[in-house]
């Protein structure tokens, strides 16, 4: 997956329509494009087209990152498992490495 994406923060400066999107409805779902949109306006005060938002979820859809039911949206939770693996790899890998490094620090002193 080429699906570039920052964490959730608060504040909207220098992330992406799909940054947001997604931001949004990890708190919230499912919900139509325009109530995300309204989301959009409300919770970070961007100015966003609804065209911006509606390209935005399309390519979300293509990435397998939402999910459309009805005319709602929500998380794919195959795309959320992905992301739960990934992190406990990333766990496992950081903090073993971590462990390795301070048991050798104490080692050597």
């Amino acid at each position: 997956m080429n699906f570039r994406l920052t964490l959730p923060e608060h504040g909207a400066e220098g992330r992406t329509v799909m940054d947001l999107v997604v931001s949004i409805l990890a708190y919230k779902h499912p919900l139509s494009a325009n109530e995300i949109l309204d989301e959009i306006k409300n919770q970070y005060k961007v100015k966003v087209t609804y065209q911006a938002v509606h390209k935005s979820l399309n390519i979300l859809m293509k990435e397998k990152v939402v999910v459309k039911e009805d005319k709602s949206f929500k998380l794919d939770i195959e795309w959320i498992k992905s992301l739960e693996r990934f992190y406990e790899s990333l766990t496992v890998s950081y903090f073993s490495d971590l462990e390795t490094e301070n048991h050798l620090n104490k080692s050597k002193q």
